[in-house]
């Protein structure tokens, strides 16, 4: 938990590396070094993506001199015409590179995202400015490079690169860059915002100069257009930062630092740009520090309240001090003002909003320094300074005696990493991934399908009961400033300003600190199960306490004593503590006067720390308590485990309590500590070890769990036996919620919805992962807006910067709660989306109508899929969604067991209708009440809203229409069941929801195997099952809905085309036929193999074998010879010529078989098997016969072949 760096990865150079920044959503990373190279590196793979020597060259003139003839052609072009042909001189030599910046639509949307939010609070989509179709920018991946002597913008995506020459800059050379956002229409910036709210904001280019001047440039011409002079600086700019407008919707300011030691403020959006003679003048001007201002940065500062934090600027200057300036009010703030080195100045300066740093438990500001080959970290309320990492020992000296700092990055998104440019390279470093801000969701005490219920949709209400569970915002406890908060937020939505449209809000309902805290720093918190007892742990202090809340409301402290990690039972309100008795402190005092006796008695009490240190872990034991919430005290309920002699590390609660040792052990390819799960009830050991995971989370019906490790996510199933049903790619998980069998994952880059069905009831498990949120969600929902309405499920939402704690689903939407304690929301209001999560809070009639209401009919196949494997209802209410294809019907009437509505579908299919909408042109059908609501086929009117309605473009259709072939026997539905009522049936169909407190977990589990990473995939669907029929189906005798054996024999085989179309339906009505013979419906399984049957020219070898050999256990033999004929005739050299003659045989048709053998060229063998039947051999040649067959057609069908009884 300490705030040290950790060393990640490195990037060599030859040369002087002192220029380094990050991309926000890409893993790449610019850099510059003092040679004039520039390279773009990928970080998490280590491969270079981009490197260049800028030298100039007669391309890059071309390229700017076509570039400027076209922004002659444009009305807002102010600079000199070209006169002549286009022919330019070789361009000059870029010099001393001076700053690197990426810029592309990512780079863009995300600082105006951040600046909004530092600047206003909210991140509601209408705070943060819509991009517009800006020229110059959409399509491009623009590195810019400031140089001496130009400006150079290369095209990542195309390796094209344009240059703007310092003549433009009035012969100054450019020393820093900077990106603002304006919105002017003047500067070519348009497209139609997703609220009417937004504005259409164009980037534009601020280049400081060394002669002290700021250059406005258009990006989409390339020309200036302003120049912030008037009273500006003497000397040359060292920085540029933009700074949102204090505004809503204004356009961007901008911070200028200077070597003459001054800070000033410009807003360039307060007047029309009016070309290179336009002057800006300044807002405010600071005199910052006597001698340069070398570096500065803008960071949010931490108060006493978790409120928003106050924006304030740290400037560093070559007076070797530091400064900290009100962004409000433009004052210094006096806390702020220090001198951290004597001798050498912080030479470069970034803020790091990473966990912990709004609640003062570590440094937010990183400094660079010529003091040390290191990295210093800053309290910015009270100017502290720290070391967070020597760089002496972990990267190479270069050219110097020891490493040499010249730059520092932080990621703007992730910022637990941070870039370092050193003298011998540039290397990544990381603050611990998986640290989290203090703050714990309050679990709600009831979960139901209204929790998906926003306070705009009533959707649920209608669809289904109402609920009364009280407080159903977000509510979430934070650790703040030594303080114990309790926050709760409701959404909202409201009327926007013009009228025209709503806009979510997050409505704070309370804030209130609860409890005093006795310690204060970096803590971790934990939340029992009914949320009404909470633990902080504060582990560089080795202390906690635990707080429960009384009758009345108010917390109260009920424990308080040395220990270093607490975990909370599932089900209860008991919890283990890791015990560590504080290690004795050495005294540190030296004595000795002499340097070479001083050493030794450093040296002496370091060794002595860390002595008593070893002594204290050594008596690290495990206790577990539980709470009396009515009496506010503690009883103790075990006073040391038993863990076999093993030193214990850490704890994770749950329905069981997981205990991590130190002994190292290694299951297949992950290794790690050791951590065994013990019974909360009777403290033994429950399964095997398994290596310990970064965080465990149990689903509240304990009927799964997921278990987070660095390069995967695995979810386990918890009963019968605990055991890992899939291993999920998800690296680097941060935190993790369950809600009725979805887990909500969050991860540095993106937030993951996992539905998991591992109920014990449900023979396979089933998993589905949707994306819900990216770093890139905001950038792809305004290109993806228009087809929101229409795609089965919503594109990904932007996610928050910086690490996140999951709340959960409240009121129609997901929320997060930011580093800074600040609440997110992202909806899952879309009818995909929340028609899945209905499914999983087990209200699959509520989803049914959400989807004939809200989805598209082209989505019900992909919905029903997900439905009948999610829910143990779900395939009898998706069978009868109106946008069902035939093949998705079927497969649902296999799935509920109502076979004859699954041959119906067949033989449709088989005659080429596609969908329910095709069979109701036919008068035939409507005749036998087929456009019921609970017929054979359901009502399958067409909605005039959803387009997608068949026509009848296939030939085979036109034996469906009435008087046709088979027009009198097709799509008789199945008999309804009368020993098994609606009523029982749904009652059967229900999944009990057991709680932690009914599971045996003193029953040993399962052996835990190695797990290997996969990626996320489906469970194999489960076995079926005759669940009873829907009520309402025609009752109509089976031999009137059948083809009979005398009209089957009358057809010819099916044509080419047709006979392709059934092909391809071989392996359902395979599944058909092998699960009617199952459930006993024979008459069922002989109409569709005379189907498939009919199209033997076409179906694969291996189905063809499997159709051979149900025919034979159905004893079909005239089916069976007048498939042989067929075979002959066709001569098909797909099929392996054994086939027809064992089709013959098996029907015991001699004359059909000699003529197969004639027509195949196998006579000569089979003279030998007749010889070998004669000879008593019998059945080893009918096993011959059948080891030949399968061989010949698939290793994965075993043919077994029966000789016909005589007569």
């Amino acid at each position: 938990m300490s705030s040290t760096l950790d060393f990640k990865s490195f990037k060599a150079s030859n040369n002087k590396v002192h220029l380094v920044e990050f991309h926000p959503v890409q893993p790449w990373l610019a850099m510059a070094d003092k040679a004039g190279t520039v390279t773009v590196w990928n970080w998490s793979t280590e491969q270079v993506l981009y490197e260049a020597q800028l030298e100039g060259g007669e391309t890059l003139g071309m390229q700017d001199a076509l570039i400027q003839r076209l922004a002659e052609k444009d009305s807002q072009y102010y600079g000199l015409e070209i006169s002549g042909t286009l022919t330019v001189a070789k361009s000059a030599a870029a010099g001393a590179i001076r700053d690197v910046k990426f810029l592309d639509t990512e780079t863009c949307f995300w600082q105006l995202t951040q600046q909004q939010t530092m600047q206003h609070k909210a991140s509601t989509p209408d705070i943060v400015p819509h991009l517009g179709k800006i020229r110059g920018l959409h399509g491009h991946r623009w590195l810019v490079v400031a140089c001496d002597t130009k400006l150079v913008m290369h095209d990542l995506s195309s390796n094209l690169s344009r240059e703007v020459a310092r003549t433009a800059l009035d012969g100054k050379a450019p020393t820093s860059v900077a990106f603002l956002y304006l919105n002017n229409p003047a500067l070519l910036g348009s497209g139609i915002a997703s609220s009417p709210n937004q504005l259409v904001m164009t980037p534009v280019i601020a280049v400081g100069t060394a002669a002290g001047s700021v250059h406005i440039i258009a990006l989409s011409s390339g020309q200036v257009c302003a120049k912030c002079q008037v009273t500006g600086h003497v000397k040359a700019v060292t920085s540029l930062l933009p700074l949102s407008n204090p505004r809503p919707g204004g356009g961007d300011m901008l911070i200028s630092a200077s070597l003459d030691g001054t800070v000033m403020v410009w807003d360039p959006s307060t007047t029309l740009p009016k070309g290179p003679e336009k002057e800006v003048p300044p807002k405010h001007t600071i005199k910052a520090h006597a001698d340069g201002v070398l570096s500065m940065a803008l960071f949010q500062a931490a108060v006493d309240t978790p409120d928003t934090q106050p924006l304030q600027l740290c400037t560093t200057g070559g007076d070797c001090k530091t400064s900290v300036w009100d962004v409000a009010s433009w004052k210094e703030v006096p806390a702020g003002r220090a001198k951290p080195f004597a001798k050498h100045p912080v030479h470069s300066v970034v803020y790091s909003g990473r966990a912990g740093t709004s609640s003062l438990s570590t440094p937010s500001l990183l400094m660079a320094s010529d003091e040390a080959p290191a990295i210093w970290g800053m309290y910015p309320n009270n100017a502290r300074i720290e070391q967070l990492i020597s760089l002496e020992s972990i990267l190479p000296n270069g050219q110097k005696k020891v490493p040499k700092v010249y730059q520092i990055a932080c990621h703007p998104l992730q910022p637990h990493l941070v870039a370092v440019a050193a003298n011998a390279g540039c290397a990544v470093l990381s603050f611990d991934p998986y640290r989290l801000p203090a703050i714990q969701p309050v679990p709600l005490l009831l979960a139901t399908p209204a929790d998906l219920d926003s306070p705009l949709d009533s959707a649920i209400s209608e669809l289904g009961p109402t609920y009364d569970t009280g407080f159903k915002g977000a509510a979430y406890l934070m650790v703040h400033a030594g303080q114990l908060w309790s926050i709760q937020y409701k959404t909202g939505w409201r009327q926007d300003a013009k009228g025209t449209g709503r806009e979510l809000t997050t409505d704070l309902k309370a804030k209130k600190s609860i409890a005093n805290l006795s310690f204060s720093g970096a803590a971790v918190l934990h939340v029992s199960a009914n949320g009404r007892c909470c633990s902080i742990v504060w582990p560089e202090t080795c202390r906690y306490a635990v707080y429960a809340q009384g009758s009345s409301g108010d917390w109260r402290k009920v424990d308080e004593e040395s220990g270093s990690s607490v975990a909370w039972a599932g089900a209860s309100s008991t919890y283990a503590v890791l015990h560590q008795p504080k290690a004795v402190q050495i005294d540190q005092r030296v004595t000795s006067k002499k340097k070479s006796k001083q050493r030794e008695q450093e040296a002496a009490i370091q060794a002595a720390q860390k002595a008593a240190e070893a002594d204290a872990a050594a008596g690290v034991t495990v206790r577990v308590y539980s709470v009396n919430e009515t009496g506010g005290s503690v009883s103790l309920e075990c006073s040391q485990m038993d863990l076999a002699g093993q030193r214990p590390t850490a704890l994770h609660g749950g329905a069981l309590l997981g205990v991590a040792v130190s002994k190292h052990i290694r299951l297949g390819t992950r290794s790690g500590n050791a951590m065994q799960f013990y019974s909360w009830q009777k403290f033994t050991p429950v399964g095997p070890p398994m290596v310990e995971p970064k965080w465990i989370q149990w689903d509240p019906d304990v009927t799964a769990t997921a278990l987070a490790y660095t390069d995967s996510l695995v979810v386990c199933r918890a009963r019968p036996t605990f055991k890992a049903i899939a291993s999920l790619s998800i690296q680097e998980a941060l935190s993790g919620v369950w809600s009725r069998r979805q887990l909500f994952v969050a991860t540095h880059t993106a937030l993951h919805c996992i539905f998991v069905n591992a109920h014990p009831d449900a023979p396979q498990p089933f998993l589905d992962v949707i994306r819900l949120a990216s770093l890139r969600g905001g950038i792809i929902s305004e290109l993806t807006a228009a087809a929101q309405p229409t795609a089965a499920l919503p594109s990904e939402a932007l996610q928050c910067a910086g690490p996140v704690v999951i709340v959960g689903i409240r009121e129609g939407s997901l929320w997060l709660v930011d580093a800074r304690g600040q609440p997110f929301v992202v909806p899952v209001n879309h009818p995909g989306l929340k028609a899945r999560c209905l499914v999983a809070q087990g209200d699959s009639p509520a989803a049914k109508l959400l989807a004939e209401r809200d989805i598209w009919r082209q989505h019900h196949d992909e919905l029903a899929g997900f439905m009948s494997a999610m829910a143990a209802d779900g395939a009898a209410h998706a069978i009868n969604l109106t946008g069902l294809t035939l093949k998705g019907e079927m497969d649902m009437a296999l799935r509920i067991g109502q076979y004859r509505r699954a041959l119906n579908c067949l033989e449709a299919l088989a005659r080429g209708a596609e969908d329910r909408a095709t069979l109701n042109v036919f008068p035939r059908w409507h005749d036998h009440g087929l456009e019921s609501a609970q017929g054979g086929f359901g009502n399958r009117g067409q909605q005039p809203w959803m387009p997608g309605s068949m026509t009848l473009t296939n030939p085979g259709l036109e034996s469906l229409k009435a008087g046709g072939p088979l027009s009198e026997d097709l799509f008789a539905g199945d008999a309804p069941i009368s020993s098994v009522t609606g009523k029982q049936q749904a009652e059967g169909s229900t999944v009990a929801s057991t709680g932690g407190s009914g599971v045996n977990w003193d029953a040993p589990l399962a052996a835990f195997a190695p797990l290997q990473p996969s990626g996320p995939s489906a469970a194999p669907a489960m076995p079926f099952s005759e669940l009873g029929e829907l009520s309402g189906v025609p009752n109509q005798p089976q031999t009137d809905s059948l083809p009979s054996v005398s009209q089957m024999k009358a057809k010819s085989a099916l044509g080419a085309f047709a006979a392709q179309r059934v092909a391809g339906l071989a392996q359902p009505a395979l599944h058909l036929v092998e699960n009617a013979l199952a459930a006993g419906r024979r008459e069922i399984a002989e109409a569709a193999l005379r189907i498939l049957l009919q199209a033997s020219s076409a179906l694969p070898p291996a189905d063809l074998s499997a159709a051979l050999v149900h025919c034979a256990r159905l004893d079909l033999k005239e089916d069976i010879s007048a498939f042989a004929q067929r075979l002959t005739k066709e001569g098909n050299p797909a099929v392996n010529p054994a086939v027809p003659a064992l089709a013959a045989m098996l029907a015991n048709n001699q004359d059909l078989a000699h003529a197969c053998f004639e027509a195949s060229g196998m006579v000569n063998s089979a003279a030998v098997y007749t010889h070998a039947w004669r000879g008593g051999n019998a059945m080893a040649s009918l096993q011959g016969w059948a080891a030949a067959l399968t061989n010949a057609n698939s290793p994965n069908v075993l043919v077994k072949v029966v000789p016909a009884s005589p007569g």
